[in-house]
């Protein structure tokens, strides 16, 4: 009898876990797809999707086209959307530097990302990387001027 209610209340356990893991990714999801008014994201909200954690778009992005046999659908929806969330930042007021700069460097970044969109299409690989690396050449001097060090 004692195994019995052990295994259930594992069983029961692992149940729950499962069952807040799928909340959370819900929930997250819905946070994703649902921005302010206008859906105009903040700009900490654009970099955090784009660049923070293991999940992000750009480290999902290098991922995908590092590996041996490259996912270029994964690859291109998510540069897609890199560039769709990158350009909301010309909507934004930069934390410091003058607007006109602030859009540059993002209207700078944002071709950069059209030219990786457009190699990830020809599944071009080496061309694809190179894009990779002018695309993260873009960072430094935007948040040397404007951003958070």
């Amino acid at each position: 009898m004692m195994r019995a209610n052990r295994r259930l209340a594992i069983s029961l356990t692992g149940l729950a876990g499962l069952a807040a893991g799928a909340a959370l990714c819900a929930s997250w999801n819905y946070a994703a797809d649902n921005s302010g008014p206008g859906g105009l994201w903040s700009t900490k909200k654009v970099m955090d999707r784009c660049y923070v954690g293991n999940q992000s778009l750009m480290k999902v992005v290098r991922r995908d086209i590092d590996r041996f046999q490259p996912d270029w659908k994964n690859a291109e929806k998510n540069v897609t959307e890199v560039i769709r969330l990158m350009s909301m930042l010309t909507r934004q007021k930069p934390p410091r530097g003058s607007q006109a700069d602030w859009n540059g460097l993002v209207e700078d970044y944002v071709q950069k990302g059209r030219v990786l969109q457009e190699k990830v299409r020809e599944h071009n690989l080496q061309a694809s990387r190179a894009s990779l690396q002018k695309i993260a050449s873009t960072c430094d001097e935007c948040h040397d001027n404007h951003g958070i060090q």
